[in-house]
C-alpha cells in the first residue's frame, strides 16, 4: 500500500533535535589561526573505506531496517515505540549496504565488504550467499519468491529456491527494480537507467537530461556550458516512478568556470572548479532525476546545489535525499522537481553526516547519521549505539563540500574515478583513480610533476577548488587515509595465456612490482610523457589512457590510441592479453 505522504513530519530546523547546526547554507571555514599542527600517527584499524551511503528501509510490518556499512550491522527498530527490536551483525568489514524486505520481518542485505548477499529471517542465522564477485544493488519478486542482485562487474542475478542464474549486461550497475513484471537496472557510470530481459539484452535506454547552463562574464558576454549525466549514486522507485541522484560532470574547457575578476574569493590561476554558489556553477553537480517507466520517459532532470549525495528516498511524492559533504537532508516533492530549475531551495534540516534517509508509512522522514543515531517521527533521535561514532578527519574531509562547490569525493567517486575526461585549456586528461595504496605510485598527477600529497593537495584542494587546509590536519593523515582505499577487484578466469603475452611483449619492463608500475613518467608516443599508472583494479577504471580514448581494453592496443612506442602485441594475442589485464 503506497503511504499518503503531504510532507516529512520534521521542523526545518531539527536543531533541537538533532543538537548540531542552524538552518541555513553551512559555510566552508578553516581551523582558527594559530591552531596547532596535529602529530600524526598511521593507524592500523583505519576502516579505510570512502563512504557509500547507508540503507533505511519501512519493512512491511512498520518496522525500519538500518543497515550501518562501518557498524558490520543492520538494526532493525519499531516505528510505533522507536525501541531497537534486534541486530543482525557481521564480521568486520562486511559492510552492509543496500537492504530490501523479503517478508515479514524478514530481509536481504548487500555485503559489499565481503561481496556477499546475507538473507536473514525473522528468527535464527542469516544465510550467506556468493552471488557475484561485487553486489550493489538488490529487488525482490514476492510473486516468484526470486531476488535479484545487480552487480558492479556488469553480472545480474537471480536467486531462486537456493540456485543462482547470472546474465551480463556490460555496464556497471548499481541498483535493480522489478516494475510490473519488467527489469530495470542503472548504470552507475554513465546514470543511465535500463530496462533489460532475463538474459541481459538492454530493451530500453534512459539518460537524464544533459544540463546547459549559460555564463554571462564581466563584460556581458555570455558562455554557454554543457555538462554530461554521471554517476547514478542512488536511485529508488515507487509504483512506476524512478528518482535517481547523480551527477552532471563539465564537458567544456574547465577555465570557462574561472572565477570573475572581483568575487570573493579572488581569483586564481589554475582556476577554481567553480563558484560554489548554486546550481552549474561546479565543475561537478548534484542532480535528481525523475523517470516514468510506464510511459518509459525521462520525466525530468533538476540539478541541486551541493555535493556529495549519498541517498534518497520516495514516498507518496515526496523526495528526500542527504547531502552528506554540506550535513544538509534535504526534501520536495516530484511535482516540486518537475518544476525547478535548480532545487537549491529545498526545506533543509541539518545533522553532522547524514549517510541514509527514508520515508515511513505514515509519511515521517528518517535520517541516518553516520555517527549512529537515526532521526525518527515522533521519537527524535534514536541513538543504535552506545557509542557515537564521528568520521576520522581525513575521511571527513574528503567527501566535505569546498568553496567550489566540489568535494575531492565528487571526481573520485568512493575512492575511484569517474571516468570522466576533462578539458583544461585544450589539454584534455581523465581522473585518475586513488584506490589501491596510492603512496606507492609518488610522484603523482599524470605528468608525474607532484612530488608529494601534500603538493597535491596544494595544487587541487587549495589552488583548484579555492579550500583552505585546517593546520589540524596533517597531509601524511590523508595520504594514510587514502592508502587504505583497496584497488577493484579483478576479474576471474584462465589467464595462464595473457599473462605470458604480457611477459613476452615487455609489458613487464614499466608495469612490474606488486603495484604492477616503475612510477616513471614516460612518452610512449602518445603526445607527451605521462606516469606509468599502475594497473590494479584496471579492468573497473574504463575509459583508458591520459586522455580516455581507448573505450575497450582492447582499443588501448590501437596505436592511434595506445601510442606508438607502448608495446606490440599481434592482433590475435590481444583478446588473451586483455582478460589477463581484467584479472589484475
Amino acid at each position: 500500500m503506497t503511504p499518503r505522504v503531504s510532507r516529512p513530519q520534521v521542523s526545518m530546523c531539527a536543531v533541537v533535535v538533532l543538537a548540531m547546526s542552524a538552518c541555513g547554507e553551512e559555510a566552508f571555514s578553516p581551523a582558527p589561526s594559530g591552531t596547532t599542527v596535529a602529530q600524526f600517527t598511521p593507524r592500523a584499524e583505519s576502516r579505510g573505506a570512502a563512504l557509500w551511503g547507508a540503507s533505511v528501509t519501512t519493512l512491511p510490518d512498520g518496522q525500519v531496517a538500518v543497515a550501518r556499512t562501518d557498524s558490520d550491522e543492520v538494526v532493525v527498530v519499531d516505528a510505533v515505540s522507536g525501541e531497537v527490536r534486534r541486530r543482525a551483525s557481521f564480521e568486520k568489514g562486511s559492510r552492509p549496504t543496500r537492504l530490501v524486505a523479503t517478508g515479514p520481518d524478514a530481509f536481504a542485505v548487500v555485503l559489499r565488504g565481503s561481496g556477499e548477499v546475507a538473507l536473514v529471517p525473522p528468527l535464527g542465522r542469516a544465510t550467506r550467499l556468493a552471488a557475484c564477485a561485487e553486489p550493489r544493488g538488490l529487488a525482490f519478486d514476492d510473486t516468484n519468491e526470486r531476488l535479484w542482485v545487480a552487480c558492479a562487474d556488469g553480472a545480474l542475478v537471480s536467486v531462486q529456491g537456493g540456485k543462482t542464474h547470472a546474465v551480463q549486461v556490460g555496464e556497471e550497475l548499481r541498483d535493480v527494480f522489478l516494475v510490473k513484471g519488467r527489469l530495470w537496472v542503472t548504470a552507475f557510470r554513465t546514470a543511465e537507467l535500463l530496462e533489460v530481459d532475463t538474459e541481459g539484452q538492454v530493451l530500453t535506454r534512459l539518460t537524464p537530461s544533459p544540463q546547459v547552463v549559460a555564463r554571462t562574464d564581466e563584460k556581458g558576454d555570455t558562455t554557454t556550458l554543457g555538462f554530461t549525466p554521471r554517476i547514478a549514486l542512488r536511485a529508488v522507485v515507487e509504483d512506476t516512478r524512478v528518482v535517481m541522484v547523480h551527477q552532471e560532470h563539465l564537458d567544456d574547457d574547465v577555465t570557462k568556470l574561472t572565477v570573475p575578476p572581483g568575487s570573493t574569493p579572488p581569483p586564481v590561476t589554475p582556476p577554481y572548479y567553480g563558484l560554489g554558489t548554486g546550481c552549474g556553477t561546479s565543475v561537478v553537480s548534484s542532480a535528481l532525476t525523475g523517470f516514468d517507466l510506464e510511459k518509459k520517459e525521462v520525466t525530468f532532470t533538476a540539478p541541486i546545489a551541493g555535493s556529495v549525495v549519498l541517498d534518497v528516498a520516495f514516498a507518496g511524492g515526496v523526495i528526500a535525499l542527504t547531502q552528506t559533504g554540506s550535513g544538509a537532508v534535504t526534501w520536495t516533492t516530484w511535482d516540486g522537481a518537475s518544476n525547478s530549475a535548480c532545487l537549491g531551495t529545498f526545506s533543509t534540516l541539518r545533522t553532522p553526516t547524514p549517510v541514509g534517509v527514508g520515508l515511513s508509512d505514515t509519511g515521517g522522514l528518517l535520517v541516518l547519521d553516520h555517527d549512529g543515531t537515526l532521526l525518527m517521527p515522533g521519537h527524535g533521535v534514536v541513538a543504535l549505539t552506545d557509542v557515537p561514532e564521528p568520521l576520522d578527519e581525513p575521511r571527513a574531509f574528503f567527501h566535505r563540500d569546498s568553496p567550489s562547490g566540489v568535494a575531492c569525493a565528487s571526481c573520485h567517486v568512493e575512492g575511484y574515478d569517474d571516468g570522466h575526461t576533462w578539458n583544461f585549456e585544450g589539454k584534455v586528461v581523465r581522473t585518475q583513480t586513488l584506490a589501491g595504496g596510492l603512496s606507492a605510485t609518488a610522484p603523482y598527477h599524470w605528468k608525474g610533476e607532484l612530488p608529494t600529497i601534500s603538493a597535491v593537495l596544494h595544487s587541487t584542494f587549495e589552488r583548484r577548488m579555492g579550500g583552505t587546509l585546517s593546520p589540524s590536519l596533517a597531509p601524511q593523515a590523508v595520504e594514510s587515509w587514502l592508502d587504505t582505499l583497496p584497488a577493484r577487484a579483478g576479474k576471474r578466469g584462465d589467464i595462464v595465456a595473457g599473462q605470458a603475452i604480457f611477459q613476452q611483449a615487455g609489458c613487464g619492463s614499466c608495469h612490474a612490482g606488486d603495484r604492477l608500475t616503475t612510477n616513471a613518467t614516460v612518452d610512449v608516443g602518445t603526445g607527451g610523457a605521462f606516469q606509468v599508472p599502475s594497473l590494479r583494479g584496471l579492468k573497473a577504471r574504463g575509459p583508458w589512457m591520459h586522455d580516455g580514448c581507448a573505450k575497450t581494453l582492447a582499443q588501448r592496443f590501437d596505436e592511434k590510441c595506445g601510442g606508438a612506442r607502448h608495446g606490440a602485441v599481434a592482433a590475435g594475442d590481444v583478446p588473451a592479453l586483455v582478460k589477463y589485464l581484467e584479472s589484475l
